[in-house]
């Protein structure tokens, strides 16, 4: 049987029918009021990695009953929303992922905001600060349009709206799950141990999960009705099979089929709760990026990194011996952070690095464009998304600025 849990929102929609376009956009950060002690952390560690459906596992490996986790997880869910989220792994749908970060023209970053979600394909969009003010955004675009998007990023340019446009292919986003690697159990506290970390790297292994691989292929590996399930599982991975199969119209055994499924065709990477774990640390989110000078030295600071509370996911820059990282560090412990990086380039372990600021209090995100995806393939529509950033940026191409600034 399914183990189900109750614990947070359901995500509401709008119709049962899978063929109709349904709302993709969900929240999933989330801060506690109420420090976490180390059983806490334990349980939900296990629950990422065993997945919130097994219930009776996630109770044995914690070594508590069934009862006390039910309690621990009710107590959790007092201090914070307990939603859990399916990590999808795009490439098995053929879909490539594209992290962009877009400099906006002065005083044009609500219309570059709309520019960039006029391009539907987007999965998280936020704005960033740092040497110039603007969106980082995450796309999952399908493998045979890569060029085309590549226009449309230029088009960003063309009219006016942003001033620069860099973009990476990457991996996968691999997410870190909350671990208690770095949580002392006698104190209580979070230990921040940078100088063990640069200790640590060079016994690393190199042998990393297939979602910080380059992929040698980008097959698609499901149909329409597969999409559906990824798409809600994605929002709410305690959707019920049942709930699952009246809105597409299957038996719920159909359903826990496809589930089976999807988890062996790897299409499902794992689970995750989005959790800013260091209470009464006020903290700043980044997106870095390392570069190194092999695959060995990427690779084991790579997973170095697997284990690290600071550390939201990760991403391989495709054809590169590069990064990118998504990092929430409490402010008391940038100053450490920096300093152990400028040790491990001393040490010949990182080449350089450079990183953004995000401002999450306005980020927002949502599922793959999967009511994109009929009959097998991907429909791209690159002549409405130029369109769309055309019209929205008439009054600032540079034509018409010109015969503004006219007598």
């Amino acid at each position: 049987m399914e183990d189900h849990l109750e614990y947070g929102a359901s995500v509401r929609t709008e119709t049962k029918s899978y063929k109709f376009r349904k709302g993709r956009q969900y929240r999933c950060i989330q801060m506690s009021h109420q420090e976490l002690d180390s059983l806490d952390i334990e349980i939900l560690e296990y629950l990422m990695t065993c997945g919130p459906r097994n219930f009776a596992k996630v109770a044995r490996k914690a070594k508590i009953s069934p009862t006390t986790l039910h309690y621990r997880l009710k107590t959790l869910s007092s201090y914070f929303s307990l939603k859990f989220f399916t990590n999808i792994y795009h490439v098995n749908l053929g879909l490539k992922k594209a992290i962009i970060m877009a400099e906006a023209q002065p005083g044009q970053e609500e219309l570059l905001l709309k520019c960039l979600k006029a391009n539907g394909f987007w999965i998280y969009l936020a704005p960033m600060y740092g040497a110039f003010q603007g969106y980082v955004g995450v796309y999952t675009i399908p493998i045979n349009h890569t060029e085309e998007f590549e226009q449309f990023l230029n088009e960003l340019k063309n009219v006016g709206v942003a001033r620069t446009v860099q973009h990476i292919w990457t991996t996968s986003l691999r997410r870190v799950n909350l671990s208690g690697a770095w949580f002392d159990s006698e104190s209580e506290k979070w230990l921040f141990q940078f100088e063990d970390w640069i200790k640590e790297i060079s016994g690393q292994s190199t042998e990393l999960p297939y979602t910080l691989q380059d992929p040698e292929q980008f097959p698609i590996l499901t149909d329409e009705i597969d999409v559906f399930i990824l798409k809600e599982l994605e929002k709410n991975a305690l959707v019920s099979f049942s709930e699952l199969a009246e809105r597409i119209g299957i038996t719920p055994q159909a359903v826990r089929y496809r589930y089976s499924k999807l988890l062996k065709l790897k299409l499902i990477e794992g689970f995750e709760i989005h959790l800013y774990p260091f209470q009464n640390m006020p903290f700043e989110t980044f997106y870095f990026i390392f570069n190194f000078g092999s695959p060995e030295k990427f690779a084991k600071f790579a997973a170095s990194l697997l284990n690290k509370p600071f550390v939201v996911s990760l991403g391989k820059i495709l054809g590169q011996n590069s990064m990118i990282a998504f990092l929430y560090v409490p402010l008391q412990e940038f100053k450490g952070f920096v300093k152990a990086l400028s040790k491990l380039r001393a040490l010949g372990w990182l080449q350089n690095y450079s990183y953004v600021h995000l401002d999450l209090d306005q980020d927002m995100r949502q599922t793959f464009s999967y009511e994109d995806f009929k009959q097998g393939s991907w429909s791209y529509n690159h002549k409405e998304h130029i369109s769309a950033i055309q019209d929205l940026s008439k009054p600032t191409m540079p034509e018409n600025l010109e015969k503004s600034m006219m007598p």
